[in-house]
């Protein structure tokens, strides 16, 4: 069942992940993006979210042990929470993080020798009625500060 966001902070935090996980936190963001978008039920956003790695998905909500039917939930709380202009502006927020997160995936991508990255994103975390929190990538500013060498050496960009 879905719950109520209580509010909104944004800030700024390094994560480490591989390229793997880049694309499944970019689909993930993406899919956050697309079920504001459309007002999608919880049921939707669980069948979209499927296939997710739940490595990725604690990553980019930053909730140990996250699931696609937690990050459904937390999204769906998103969904009943606002109206339709506060959807709007949120899912332009999210969809300018996907964004975000896709480069950075096409980056290890391109450069094959690279295995993981360390990028500076900033986030929006919602805290909901609960006490809960989950956080998803926003905006198109983000810093790659190192990458990691298939070698096993950390190279900093």
């Amino acid at each position: 069942m879905a719950k109520s966001v209580w509010r909104i902070r944004d800030y700024t935090t390094t994560i480490t992940a591989s390229t793997d996980q880049f694309e499944d936190m970019f689909n993930a963001n993406f899919e956050a993006g697309y079920a504001l978008r459309n007002r999608l039920s919880e049921n939707s956003i669980s069948n979209n979210l499927s296939g997710i790695s739940g490595s990725a998905l604690s990553l980019l909500l930053g909730v140990a042990g996250a699931t696609v039917s937690s990050t459904a939930t937390s999204i769906a709380g998103i969904i009943l929470s606002m109206s339709s202009s506060e959807l709007s502006a949120q899912e332009r927020v999210l969809d300018h993080g996907a964004r975000a997160l896709q480069d950075v995936y096409r980056y290890l991508d391109d450069h094959s020798s690279y295995i993981s990255a360390e990028v500076l994103f900033g986030f929006l975390e919602y805290e909901y009625s609960d006490g809960s929190k989950a956080r998803f990538v926003q905006g198109r500013d983000y810093q790659v500060k190192r990458v990691l060498s298939s070698s096993g050496g950390w190279i900093t960009l």
